[in-house]
């Protein structure tokens, strides 16, 4: 999921965003990214933090049998005196297996999590500008304003655009050969 490229000013905005949630807020978070859902990159795992609200956990439902009893018994799908002279022969897990691969759904460890069609909106688009200052950690120097700026004081370029410069020639000589 996560490498050691991952940028630090990104990893530091998650932390924060985490930090700042509820405890059950992070195990909704928690139970959408073993879900598989918007978890492929820090930048997935941020808009997640701010689209919670496009999933539905069940933290009681473990298993296809529970999800089927819950729809047909307790949420009311269906009227149970109509149904209690068929209650013996109702499959609840073939009912809930097929619940759940319908809508897509997934059994994890903090319960049955679908989601419920809510728009998912990128908050965070991966660009550093999009970082709040007060989460940066590092800096990266902008260097083409910085060999601009030089250019315009007449300074001697860093030594990144030196060596970028130098990498970039192809007649240059290799002192090794």
């Amino acid at each position: 999921m996560l490498s050691e490229y991952e940028s630090l000013d990104e990893l530091n905005y998650l932390a924060d965003k985490l930090d700042e949630m509820s405890d059950a807020e992070v195990q909704h978070f928690k139970a959408i990214v073993k879900m598989g859902e918007h978890s492929d990159s820090v930048q997935d795992l941020i808009n997640l933090t701010e689209n919670l609200d496009c999933y539905e956990i069940y933290p009681d439902i473990t298993d296809e049998h529970d999800l089927g009893y819950y729809l047909i018994n307790e949420l009311g799908c269906y009227d149970m005196n109509t149904l209690k002279a068929l209650e013996n022969y109702i499959d609840y897990k073939e009912y809930g297996d097929d619940t759940a691969l319908n809508e897509n759904g997934v059994f994890t460890d903090y319960g049955y999590v679908v989601c419920n069609q809510s728009d998912f909106k990128e908050i965070y688009n991966g660009s550093r500008d999009d970082i709040p200052d007060e989460y940066r950690i590092s800096s990266i120097p902008d260097i083409e304003a910085e060999q601009k700026d030089a250019v315009k004081q007449k300074k001697k370029p860093s030594i990144v655009s030196s060596l970028r410069k130098i990498s970039q020639n192809p007649k240059r000589r290799n002192p090794y050969r």
